[in-house]
């Protein structure tokens, strides 16, 4: 283990001063970089995830079509739903078999499925945090900021009308102000349209693909 420690010592020391120098192309750039070499140093990971989200997916569909055996159903991919089936013996055995195998095996396929898919959360929420930063850095309004303060022209509004008595009676007089816009419509108003906006996280996606073992 000091082994192990001793020779990742300088490793970490090289890549840190690499990280302080490349600050020279700014934080958003040291956000980019800490992001990727996450996703390489991680891939190993990624990897693992892949191999027990498709197994566990196969024991669970294998599961589901061999209880329909059970019941005496089939799935129809022509019609698209769930008919009756008669089955013979020999296939109501073999069936059993299998399903017995799987059945015991899925709680070792599940461990397995459960470490990697937390730790491929994590990675991504990560990921998912230094995006949003690169993405606030990008998009932070400073210049904005400043003209709305400063009440600038070039934040102009709507025009508000007053209608004011005259000392004739004849006569009215109509004063004109500009008003400026407010802060957040300021802001939506003068946003870069390079950037795409982030989309919002779909939950019950998510979800529904955790517990099915598609990949995310």
């Amino acid at each position: 283990m000091e082994t192990f420690h001793s020779g990742l010592y300088p490793m970490l020391l090289n890549y840190l001063q690499y990280l302080v120098n490349s600050g020279v192309f700014g934080f958003s750039f040291q956000l980019a970089i800490i992001s990727d070499i996450l996703s390489l140093t991680t891939f190993h990971v990624y990897c693992i995830y892949v191999y027990a989200a498709k197994l566990f997916q196969l024991q669970v569909r294998s599961i589901t079509s061999l209880w329909r055996l059970f019941i005496g159903r089939k799935y129809n991919p022509l019609r698209q739903r769930v008919d009756s089936c008669h089955y013979t013996q020999h296939q109501l055995f073999i069936g059993t078999l299998g399903f017995t195998i799987l059945l015991f095996l899925l709680p070792t396929t599940s461990l397995y499925y459960v470490v990697f898919t937390a730790l491929r959360l994590v990675f991504l929420i990560v990921n998912g945090i230094l995006y949003r930063l690169r993405y606030f850095l990008r998009c932070l309004p400073i210049y904005v900021t400043v003209l709305w303060f400063s009440s600038s022209s070039l934040l102009a509004g709507n025009l508000q009308l007053e209608l004011k008595q005259s000392e004739y009676e004849d006569s009215v007089s109509i004063s004109v102000k500009m008003k400026s816009l407010p802060y957040r419509s300021s802001v939506r108003t003068f946003s870069p349209d390079v950037l795409q906006p982030i989309e919002a996280m779909r939950w019950g996606s998510i979800i529904h693909k955790l517990f099915t073992g598609v990949l995310i």
